[in-house]
Protein backbone atom coordinates (compact mmCIF):
# COMPACT_ATOMS: atom_id res chain seq x y z
CA UNK A 1 0.00 0.00 0.00
CA UNK A 2 3.23 2.44 0.98
CA UNK A 3 5.70 2.69 -1.69
CA UNK A 4 9.21 4.89 -0.68
CA UNK A 5 11.90 6.05 -3.10
CA UNK A 6 14.79 8.59 -2.97
CA UNK A 7 14.01 11.59 -4.81
CA UNK A 8 16.84 14.41 -5.73
CA UNK A 9 15.37 18.17 -6.80
CA UNK A 10 16.34 21.56 -6.53
CA UNK A 11 15.36 21.80 -2.70
CA UNK A 12 18.21 18.24 -2.20
CA UNK A 13 17.26 14.68 -1.46
CA UNK A 14 14.22 12.99 0.49
CA UNK A 15 12.44 9.86 1.15
CA UNK A 16 9.30 10.14 -0.85
CA UNK A 17 6.42 8.18 0.24
CA UNK A 18 3.44 7.78 -1.62
CA UNK A 19 0.16 5.80 -1.00
CA UNK A 20 -1.40 3.55 -3.53
CA UNK A 21 -4.30 2.06 -3.11
CA UNK A 22 -7.81 0.87 -4.84
CA UNK A 23 -10.69 3.04 -4.49
CA UNK A 24 -12.28 -0.26 -3.49
CA UNK A 25 -9.61 -0.70 -0.38
CA UNK A 26 -11.05 -0.20 2.81
CA UNK A 27 -7.74 0.55 4.45
CA UNK A 28 -7.24 4.16 4.93
CA UNK A 29 -6.37 7.43 2.55
CA UNK A 30 -3.69 9.27 4.57
CA UNK A 31 -0.96 7.95 6.34
CA UNK A 32 -0.33 9.13 9.68
CA UNK A 33 3.63 10.50 10.50
CA UNK A 34 3.24 14.50 10.39
CA UNK A 35 5.16 16.26 12.91
CA UNK A 36 3.25 18.78 14.31
CA UNK A 37 4.19 22.44 16.22
CA UNK A 38 1.18 24.74 17.41
CA UNK A 39 -1.32 22.38 16.19
CA UNK A 40 0.01 22.63 12.31
CA UNK A 41 1.66 20.08 10.33
CA UNK A 42 5.56 20.89 9.59
CA UNK A 43 5.36 20.20 5.87
CA UNK A 44 9.12 20.60 5.75
CA UNK A 45 9.87 17.43 8.11
CA UNK A 46 7.94 14.86 5.75
CA UNK A 47 6.97 11.76 7.65
CA UNK A 48 10.05 11.25 9.68
CA UNK A 49 8.16 9.57 12.61
CA UNK A 50 7.00 6.59 10.06
CA UNK A 51 10.51 6.56 7.92
CA UNK A 52 11.58 3.33 9.00
CA UNK A 53 8.71 1.47 9.58
CA UNK A 54 8.21 2.61 5.83
CA UNK A 55 11.71 0.97 5.00
CA UNK A 56 12.10 -1.41 7.59
CA UNK A 57 11.10 -4.84 5.90
CA UNK A 58 13.70 -3.72 2.68
CA UNK A 59 16.64 -3.47 5.27
CA UNK A 60 15.53 -6.79 6.88
CA UNK A 61 15.71 -8.29 4.03
CA UNK A 62 18.66 -6.49 2.38
CA UNK A 63 20.80 -7.46 6.18
CA UNK A 64 19.50 -10.79 5.89
CA UNK A 65 21.15 -11.35 2.01
CA UNK A 66 24.13 -9.37 3.17
CA UNK A 67 24.67 -11.22 5.94
CA UNK A 68 24.30 -14.72 3.75
CA UNK A 69 26.51 -13.26 1.17
CA UNK A 70 29.30 -12.68 3.88
CA UNK A 71 29.16 -16.04 5.16
CA UNK A 72 29.94 -17.54 1.59
CA UNK A 73 33.25 -15.69 1.72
Amino acid sequence: MVTAQCVEDASGSYLEISVKREAADPRIEDVEGDIYANWKVQADWGLHLIDVNVAIGNLVDIVAEQSRAYRKR
